[in-house]
């Protein structure tokens, strides 16, 4: 059996929804959609902020169409994105495997508009080639990518 783990269906512990509701084996499921370009998103404030924040969406999927968006938020903010079509994936800073999750998965573009210190060392923390926002030098402080 062959396993298309690049496919943005693939969710990793568990069968595909196409496997679950049609019996879709990867090698010749029609919905094979392979993860091109990884971007995260990083915006942990208030709900309000992270819902302003979502406008940025859409032109990102305009520029990188193929795009898989993961979003890391407060708990408190994870249900803006139950009915997102952008979004592909929701992290939540409470989550107990956050910290090394970020120091495994790597993106193309990470995206963290805030000068916020909790959120910027988790920035700096996740692996990323192009990184656009804040982020926490060596010295603990606040700085611009």
């Amino acid at each position: 059996m062959i396993l298309k783990t690049d496919c943005k269906h693939f969710p990793g512990d568990k069968p595909c929804k196409p496997n679950k509701l049609e019996n879709k084996k990867c090698d010749d499921c029609e919905y094979y959609l392979p993860i091109n370009f990884k971007i995260l998103i990083i915006k942990l404030d208030a709900v309000g902020d992270v819902l302003r924040t979502t406008s940025i969406l859409h032109a990102l999927k305009l520029k990188y169409s193929e795009s898989h968006v993961t979003w890391l938020t407060k708990k408190s903010a994870k249900d803006i994105f139950l009915n997102n079509t952008f979004v592909d994936n929701v992290l939540t800073f409470e989550s107990y495997d956050l910290i090394s999750r970020l120091s495994i998965e790597t993106f193309d573009l990470l995206i963290h508009p805030d000068a916020s210190p909790v959120s910027a060392s988790l920035a700096s923390l996740a692996k990323a080639k192009v990184k656009k926002g804040f982020g926490m030098n060596h010295l603990g402080q606040v700085t611009s990518f």
